[in-house]
């Protein structure tokens, strides 16, 4: 009976570890990073995604855009916070081949990228 019993408890267990690894991965946690006067465009990123190395930033975000369609689009982008740069590596979930650029006249991601560098 005892063999019987500890072998009920290891299926038990496997079972409950099957259930609980095929569970999603735990929610992101997305912050409005900026806005427009209006409130018509906005930029988001994902807390969670945040991976700093050395000078350099990585974050997930989207950017809302309530005047064109579609209004949602999604991003990786590097930050060097040791310059005024940045490049999209994903866009939309397909890779980028996008190079180094200047924050210039994007006010919502120069507000990103002084956020995500103040907090490093």
């Amino acid at each position: 009976m005892k063999v019987l019993l500890t072998s009920l408890f290891v299926v038990l267990l496997e079972v409950a570890w099957l259930f609980f690894a095929a569970l999603p991965a735990p929610a992101t946690t997305w912050e409005l990073a900026a806005e427009t006067e209006q409130g018509l465009v906005r930029q988001y990123f994902d807390r969670d995604s945040i991976d700093r190395s050395g000078t350099e930033i990585t974050v997930k975000s989207y950017y809302i855009d309530e005047r064109s369609s579609p209004q949602r689009t999604d991003y990786v982008t590097a930050y060097d916070c040791a310059v005024y740069l940045f490049k999209d590596m994903e866009i939309n979930g397909q890779s980028t081949d996008s190079s180094w650029q200047p924050l210039v006249a994007d006010p919502l991601n120069e507000a990103l990228r002084d956020r995500l560098c103040e907090e490093s």
